[in-house]
């Protein structure tokens, strides 16, 4: 082990920055420095924070901020302190202690890039809360259109996430007026209008991607999802037939394909032919494998197809242990 030595506060630096010197050994210089050069204890002070979060001796960290605070005297130095306070808060998971000294922080220096970077951080930790209320402070603030941009992404994105559609509609909507093309927000815009069961609105953006982009598969499966909802049956399909010239292997486009030929038009028959094309393309471990095998014993069943009606139960009683006759038993027994 390498013998400690007192440096003076111009070679710390330099300590530092070695790499054969272990973290440990350089927390012993540096607190050792705080003793021996108490005139330049701020800037110790600072080393010894990086050494000990490199440590992950966070509660010390802490502790050094505080300090710091307390002898800095520099308003944007303070305001560092406490956005050092808050990462490490961060660290230990304590968003709720974090954010108020992100708070102080941009108390003392309100700048777009002080609060932005606070942001990201909460956005990363998917903590919604906090980071829409930071985004929120310079949302509309067009001072760097891809920044801005950003922002409203972000705004929109949190607010979907609390659950706050209506919000998420007006910041997505407003990042649209900026750039109206861009596929990934007309694709998020219409999943909210869907979760709304807003299906005309999510139609017509789910539309307009297609329109940009004709090689994404799930657009126009979407489409026709939205088709589905308000009764076009014969564009619904149209949609599922483009998904799958995309993806030949699109095997829910399959699915949804049988159902609207059983449902809608009658045609047992193509409806077979669809849903076993789907179970062809399907994986062994996929759960879409027990809807596939069930819809189809009951399509059989509904013909009278006494053959294939077997054939199904058994697949679903060898794959998935389920017992049709069972579940008929128990049905005429809730009659009963």
């Amino acid at each position: 082990m390498m013998k400690p030595c007192n440096p003076t506060p111009e070679h710390l630096h330099t300590i530092f920055m070695r790499k054969d010197i272990s973290l440990e050994e350089k927390e012993v210089i540096i607190r050792q420095a705080l003793i021996d050069f108490p005139q330049f204890e701020l800037g110790v002070l600072d080393d010894l924070y990086m050494i000990l979060e490199q440590q992950e001796k966070y509660e010390e960290c802490l502790e050094i901020c505080d300090k710091l605070i307390q002898l800095n005297t520099d308003a944007e130095e303070i305001a560092e302190n406490y956005f050092h306070k808050g990462i490490i808060y961060q660290y230990m998971d304590n968003n709720d202690d974090a954010y108020p000294c992100y708070e102080k922080s941009i108390e003392i220096n309100p700048s777009v890039d002080n609060i932005f970077s606070m942001a990201e951080m909460f956005y990363e930790d998917e903590d919604w809360v906090h980071a829409l209320k930071l985004y929120e402070m310079f949302a509309h603030d067009d001072t760097d259109k891809d920044i801005n941009l950003e922002k409203l992404f972000s705004c929109a994105h949190a607010s979907s996430m609390l659950n706050n559609k209506e919000k998420a509609i007006d910041y997505y909507k407003e990042y649209l007026t900026i750039r109206p093309n861009d596929i990934a927000v007309l694709h998020e815009l219409a999943i909210v209008y869907s979760e709304q069961n807003k299906w005309e609105e999510a139609k017509k953006l789910f539309k307009k991607c297609t329109e940009v982009d004709t090689t994404d598969e799930k657009l126009f499966y979407n489409l026709g999802i939205c088709y589905n909802k308000i009764g076009d049956h014969l564009m619904e399909m149209h949609c599922y037939i483009e998904a799958i010239k995309i993806k030949p292997d699109f095997a829910e486009a399959y699915k949804n394909m049988g159902r609207v030929a059983i449902l809608e038009e009658g045609d047992a028959k193509q409806a077979i032919e669809y849903l076993e094309k789907a179970i062809e393309i399907t994986k062994e471990d996929d759960p879409l494998l027990f809807e596939l095998y069930f819809t189809l014993l009951a399509i059989n069943k509904h013909i009278t197809n006494f053959e294939r009606t077997e054939y199904y139960q058994e697949k679903l009683m060898s794959l998935f242990g389920y017992d049709v006759s069972k579940e008929e038993d128990d049905e005429e027994e809730d009659l009963n």
